[in-house]
This record gives structure tokens, sequence and C-alpha cells, in this order.
């Protein structure tokens, strides 16, 4: 992780309060695949637990609500990593939520472009390809080494690390902290391609559209449902030794047939358990 993002990470993992003792709130944070999602989930499980208040603070990424829950400043993380070995043995506990498809963005205001091929990926993150078929910049927008989406799209494309190594020392290139910034950067700079969960895309509700990658396959929840889509990333949430009864609680109402809903109308695909 680079210097900026781990200063963002410190800043905002210090502005987390520690829980009231005795009071009945539950408290999350973690990556930003998740977190517009945790506040639709906890929006609607306020209903049925008026008891209960749910806060769900701001994005520090994975890591960063791992960190929280692992010495006791959250209930619960939100996660698109799974735990290391290390996270495991202190007692943390992953619970799946669900799979939502990593996608190439665009602003709905760019040319008519619907698909992108991997090659053309490629050249452009090379930097070969700098320009719309209309002539219009196309400037695309990286995110740090170890971030979920980079490692997915690593993991998928043969040769992708490669490119993505030549794109990070081309003067001038742009670098999001996180998958929101991602997401606002492809709103504000004209021609940029930026790549995130569909799950952030979605329930953010930026003005951008998934690109079909060379196959004609529209990211989406069905297409991963189907297989017919296969850039995708599991989230959860993380849970301390010992949670309290309300994050159990919270974690089974994303389980429910009312959370998998909110689950599929944000991108994704809710996971049995």
């Amino acid at each position: 992780m680079g210097n900026l993002a781990s200063v963002a990470l410190v800043m905002a993992f210090a502005a987390i309060p520690f829980p009231s003792a005795g009071a009945e709130t539950l408290t999350m944070a973690g990556t930003g695949a998740a977190t517009e999602i945790a506040r639709q989930l906890a929006e609607a499980f306020r209903r049925d637990r008026a008891g209960i208040d749910v806060q769900v603070h701001n994005s520090i990424g994975s890591g960063g609500g791992i960190s929280a829950v692992r010495t006791g400043r959250l209930d619960l993380g939100l996660t698109i990593r799974p735990l290391s070995v290390e996270e495991q043995a202190a007692g943390l506990r992953y619970v799946p939520i669900g799979v939502t498809p990593i996608v190439f963005v665009v602003s709905r205001r760019a040319e008519n472009k619907s698909s992108l091929t991997v090659a053309q990926l490629k050249a452009a993150f090379e930097g070969d390809l700098t320009a719309w078929s209309d002539g219009r910049p196309l400037r695309m927008i990286l995110r740090a080494d170890n971030e979920t989406s980079m490692v997915k799209l690593i993991e998928r494309y043969p040769g992708m690390a490669q490119c993505l190594e030549k794109a990070r020392s081309i003067r001038g290139a742009i670098v999001a902290l996180n998958d929101e910034e991602a997401m606002r950067l492809a709103v504000k700079i004209p021609g940029a391609v930026s790549l995130g969960p569909l799950s952030t895309l979605v329930a953010g509700a930026y003005p951008l559209r998934p690109l079909a990658l060379g196959d004609g396959v529209i990211p989406s929840v069905e297409a991963v449902e189907n297989g017919t889509y296969a850039l995708k990333a599991e989230i959860g949430f993380v849970a301390p030794a010992g949670a309290r009864p309300a994050a159990i609680a919270f974690m089974d109402f994303a389980a429910s047939k009312q959370g998998a809903a909110i689950l599929r109308a944000n991108g994704v695909l809710p996971v049995s358990r």
C-alpha cells in the first residue's frame, strides 16, 4: 500500500470511537465494496430490531475493518479479502455475505462504448491506447498493488501484472486510494476507465456504467450466477470470538430472505451459509 493510502487508513481508523459500555449499539466498517450495502441492511434491520442502533462508519478498507475488530473498536468488519493465518489465529471469524463482479466502469456521458477487449485494456494500461474511437482521451485509473480488484484482475488475465507495472511508471498515472475514490474519479475525469466492485457502483448510485470484457457479457449478478462472468470477489463480515448477540443477529439478517433481496439489488449474489 502506498504512503497516501496508509495515511488515509490511519486517519480513518483513528476516527472510530470505542463502543460505549452498556449501550445497545452495533458498529461496523471496512471495505467500500460493502459499506453502502451495510447501511441499507442496517436501515432495514433497525425496523425489525428497534432497540439496536447500527452505526456503519465510512470505508477504512478491509484491513482497517479487520484491525478494528481485532482491537475491539468495532463489533463487525466488512472485508473483500480472506483472513490471514495470523488473523484467524487471533480468533477472528469470517462470515460470507455474497459475491460481486469486479467491473471496469466508464462515465455514462462518455462515448457509447459497451465493451473493451482484454488486448485493448492491456494497451490502455501500457499507454499504447490513449484515445477512444472519437478521439477523446482515454485515461486509466489505477489501484494499489494489493487491492483486491487488482489482485483478481492479475489472477484472471495472464500478462496483466506486467501491464500494470508499466502503467505505474507512466508519468501522471492516477491511483485511486479506495473503491469510492475509484468511482468518483471515473465520474470526474473525462474519458476515464476505472476498476472496482459492482456493489460499490450500484449501492453508491454513481453515474457510471460497467463495460463488458471482450466476450460481450455485461457484468451483473445474473452473469456471476450463471457462470458467464468470472472476474469477481467475495465480500463478508469479520467477527470476533464471542461476538455480541446483536452482531450475530445482524449477520443472520443479512443472510435472510429480506437481506438477500437487498444484496441482489446492489450487485451482490448472496451466498448460502
